[in-house]
């Protein structure tokens, strides 16, 4: 985890935080699937609308984060490297 990057904000295990952005920050680095992709879901679920950052390094977030997004009606600002970025609207 980024110890510069949070808040301290939900930083314990369940891998959440703030980043400088003020987005939510989801740190799913060394899980496998599906977990960043459940890790993610229960971010937004708990959090509800705003921005987020997903952290994953397994190769299958790379296809399995988009699919999310689209399936759930997110919009997924940036993505690459194990790192997306997504905008979660109202409802």
């Amino acid at each position: 985890m980024e110890t510069g990057d949070t808040t301290g904000r939900g930083t314990g295990e369940t891998g959440t935080g703030e980043n400088a952005a003020g987005a939510v920050l989801v740190d799913a680095r060394g899980l496998r699937c599906p977990l960043p992709a459940l890790r993610l879901a229960r971010a937004v679920r708990e959090g509800g609308s705003g921005l987020y950052r997903l952290l994953a390094d397994d190769p299958a977030a790379e296809r399995d984060i988009p699919d999310l997004a689209r399936e759930r009606g997110w919009r997924l600002a940036a993505a690459g490297g194990g790192d997306f970025r997504l905008d979660v609207p109202p409802g």
